[in-house]
C-alpha cells in the first residue's frame, strides 16, 4: 500500500506538467495501476489493523473503527466541496465558458493534481509512521486470536 501510495503521489506530481492529451491519457492509465494497487491493499491493511486492536483491547469493536472511516470520507467530500468553491472564486473560473483565464486553469491543476499530491503524500508518510504489520507480525496476530478464540 505504501509503494502504491508513493507511486500515486510520484505520478500525481508528473501529471501537473503534462500538456498534451494523448500522453496524458496515458499517464492517467499508468496513474490507475497505482490507484488500483492503493485500493486492493486498503481492506488487507484495515482488517490488519483491526485484528491488531482485537487483540490489544480483547474487544472486537469494527464498528467503531468503520465509523471512524467513513466519518472521514464524509469529511474529506466536505473539504473538496470547500475547496472547490474557494479556489474556483479565486482564480476567477467560468463554469459555462468555452476557455479559462490561465489563473482559472492554474486552479483546475490544483483540484487535479497538486492538492490531491500533497493528501496522497501525508497518507504515505501517516502510513510509514504508524503502520508497523510485518508479515510476520500479521501471522502472530492471527495465532493470537485463534487461542484467544476471537
Amino acid at each position: 500500500m505504501i509503494f502504491a501510495a508513493l507511486f500515486l503521489t510520484i505520478d500525481t506530481g508528473i501529471l501537473f506538467f503534462i500538456r498534451d492529451y494523448m500522453v496524458l491519457l496515458i499517464f492517467m492509465l499508468i496513474w490507475g495501476f497505482g490507484e488500483g494497487g492503493f485500493w486492493v491493499m486498503m481492506s488487507p491493511v484495515f482488517s490488519n489493523a483491526i485484528d491488531e486492536s482485537v487483540i490489544m483491547t480483547k474487544q472486537r469493536r469494527e464498528g467503531i473503527y468503520n465509523g471512524i472511516q467513513t466519518f472521514f470520507g464524509r469529511a474529506a467530500m466536505v473539504a473538496q466541496a470547500i475547496s472547490f468553491s474557494t479556489i474556483h472564486t479565486l482564480t476567477g473560473f467560468q463554469q459555462d465558458a468555452n476557455t479559462q483565464t490561465p489563473l482559472a486553469i492554474l486552479g483546475i491543476q490544483l483540484h487535479f493534481y497538486i492538492i490531491p499530491m500533497i493528501f496522497i503524500l501525508i497518507a504515505v508518510i501517516t502510513l510509514w509512521k504508524f503502520y508497523d504489520i510485518t508479515p510476520s507480525k500479521a501471522r502472530k496476530i492471527k495465532e493470537t486470536m485463534a487461542e484467544l478464540k476471537l
